[in-house]
């Protein structure tokens, strides 16, 4: 099952080293939908920023940007992409402080095909988990980033803050909409010493079933599905906002 999701991932690889980066890219062609190359972290970035691959595969050691800045780079931006590192061995050290910075997984050099494979399908576990598959079956990717391009202009013109990141997944007939990083500076200020944060929940909740007609039309407009807000969840301390809807 998680080889045949592969074959429908965009994936970036970052290496510096020509040899290693014809024959990875050659191997890996062939098993995913399509292959982004790069030759060092400024480079990466660029292209991530320009194609939004579904999953980076990248070499630590690089020059101009080596791999952890770049995935520090990355994770400024979107925490969820899965990040795998080709590091060496004596760099386990290194591999244990990029735990902090978000890296999702690593091989080995000299790189085994097989491992390689072994931790690409388990990123692909992670996407399904992230913006479940059974949701992409129903609506176009495209329409899905349109909604979350929207709720973000739309929340930042409400609130000041725009979120840092959107989760939308839909299982069977029900829809959840997780808002991450949207906390406001008044909000930080009040959470300040671990204080207010049911009240601070409280309002987070109003004013999401306030606006609950102004959600559902976004919902309706860009997925072409009509879902009615059910539940909302605010987690202040976590900074995480969980809307639910029930297809109707």
């Amino acid at each position: 099952m998680s080889n045949e999701l592969l074959k429908k991932v965009k994936l970036l690889f970052i290496e510096d080293d020509a040899v290693q980066r014809d024959e990875l890219s050659t191997f890996l062609k062939r098993r995913v939908d399509k292959i982004y190359v790069a030759e060092n972290g400024e480079e990466g970035l660029e292209k991530y920023r320009l194609l939004k691959p579904d999953i980076i595969l990248t070499d630590l050691r690089m020059p101009k940007m080596d791999g952890l800045e770049f995935a520090k780079s990355i994770r400024k931006e979107n925490r969820l992409v899965p990040i795998i590192i080709i590091t060496a061995m004596n760099d386990r050290e290194t591999i244990l402080k990029s735990v902090d910075i978000g890296i999702t997984n690593y091989v080995v050099k000299p790189v085994v095909a097989e491992e390689l494979m072994l931790v690409l399908e388990e990123s692909v576990k992670t996407l399904l988990e992230m913006n479940n598959a059974e949701f992409e079956t129903i609506v176009e990717k495209d329409k899905v980033n349109a909604l979350k391009n929207e709720l973000t202009k739309h929340l930042k013109l409400e609130t000041g803050k725009g979120p840092l990141d959107i989760r939308v997944e839909m299982k069977y007939n029900q829809c959840t909409i997780t808002i991450m990083d949207s906390l406001t500076i008044y909000e930080k200020k009040l959470l300040k010493n671990g204080q207010n944060a049911t009240l601070v929940d409280n309002c987070r909740n109003i004013f999401f079933k306030d606006r609950k007609e102004d959600i559902e039309w976004l919902l309706k407009e860009h997925l072409q599905l009509t879902l009615m807000l059910s539940d909302v969840k605010s987690d202040s301390e976590n900074d995480e906002i969980v809307l639910s809807f029930k297809l109707v």
